[in-house]
């Protein structure tokens, strides 16, 4: 309940697929440095890193939070009281998370790869090339910076990322292309 901290989020599968091996040790050393950042994670998969997650809870009481399991509406609050959420994964096929994060206003920081391509880099979100620890603490130190700082390009990011997936991801907007696709087709 922090008014003047930095709240990241992650949901998802606890699993190296989803950059799990950079996110924890990234996790440990930015709640190392700054006393008003705070993480909130949800999700389950590999016993190692759930164990792992676990730990830093122990370690960071109150500034880290591991919510085991899944349960829909808690992961939809996490995402509505975040400001930032982390999708350091190595490979995503579709990438739907990024999706809800965005229509709850908060704004996504991707390792740029896959279905998180679509978020557009500093518009939309923010993306990084180099998924690496060092990369991905470097990026999420930027957004640090730019919270503390209330940076008012945030306020615009998040209208954008909202507007984004309301205008071209919503299912009137798909369908009406399956429906032209599909006519074209069959004549």
């Amino acid at each position: 309940n922090d008014k003047n901290g930095v709240y990241f989020m992650f949901h998802g599968r606890i699993v190296w697929q989803k950059g799990i091996s950079i996110l924890i040790p990234v996790i440990k050393k930015i709640l190392s440095k700054y006393q008003n950042v705070y993480f909130l994670v949800e999700g389950q998969g590999d016993p190692n890193y759930e164990n792992q997650m676990k730990e830093l809870s122990r370690d960071f009481p109150d500034r880290m939070i591991y919510f085991y399991g899944y349960n829909r509406a808690l992961s939809r609050l996490i995402a509505a009281v975040a400001d930032f959420a982390l999708f350091p994964s190595f490979f995503e096929p579709c990438g739907l998370e990024d999706f809800i994060a965005q229509i709850y206003g908060t704004i996504p920081l991707a390792h740029a790869t896959g279905g998180l391509n679509k978020i557009i880099n500093g518009k939309t979100g923010f993306t990084y090339l180099q998924n690496t620890e060092e990369h991905l603490a470097g990026e999420i130190e930027k957004l640090i910076s730019l919270k503390m700082n209330n940076d008012k390009s945030l306020n615009t990011i998040i209208k954008n990322a909202c507007h984004s997936v309301k205008e071209n991801y919503s299912w009137d907007f798909v369908s009406e292309k399956y429906l032209n696709f599909f006519t074209n087709i069959l004549g």
